[in-house]
């Protein structure tokens, strides 16, 4: 990831009580050029006018950003987070090994912290085996035809 790189993004706001906060992301691109973003620029504010054009009483935002934040998404957000989760679950389980167990009188209290452990023990081999199972950014989101699209049956307040 170059942090002289763009982030493009077309935000589509809701209508009537959710007209401030964006109902969904019609074009998101991550780790544009600079020259390209320079270049292409004219075509991502057609884009936005058209979305603008297909849903007039909405708010219509095109962001074009340069990452200075270090955002990151696809691969870079999960090298980056494996590293942390990989810290993180190695604590919880010497925090679950370490735990003094006051068992009752059918040992369900040691059942509940060994199946803690076996889960994390699994989670900590899958993520250093590369299997990275949870959610992360996307680096490329393209619903411009979806979109404009649908406009026919949308129902306007």
């Amino acid at each position: 990831m170059n942090p002289h790189n763009y982030i493009i993004k077309i935000n589509l706001y809701g209508t009537g009580d959710c007209k401030y906060h964006v109902e969904d992301v019609i074009y998101y691109r991550y780790d544009f050029p600079f020259m390209m973003v320079h270049r292409w620029r004219w075509y991502f504010e057609y884009i936005a006018a058209l979305i603008k054009v297909a849903y007039p009483h909405r708010k219509v935002e095109l962001i074009i950003n340069p990452n200075t934040e270090g955002f990151l998404a696809g691969d870079d957000y999960i090298k980056e987070k494996t590293q942390t989760l990989l810290k993180s679950l190695r604590g919880q389980l010497k925090k679950a090994e370490n735990t003094l167990i006051n068992d009752d009188l059918f040992g369900t209290q040691s059942e509940k912290i060994e199946s803690k452990k076996a889960r994390i023990q699994q989670e900590i081999s899958s993520l250093e085996k590369g299997i990275f199972t949870r959610w992360y950014p996307p680096v490329y989101i393209n619903k411009i035809k979806q979109t404009l699209n649908s406009t026919q049956n949308e129902h306007l307040c």
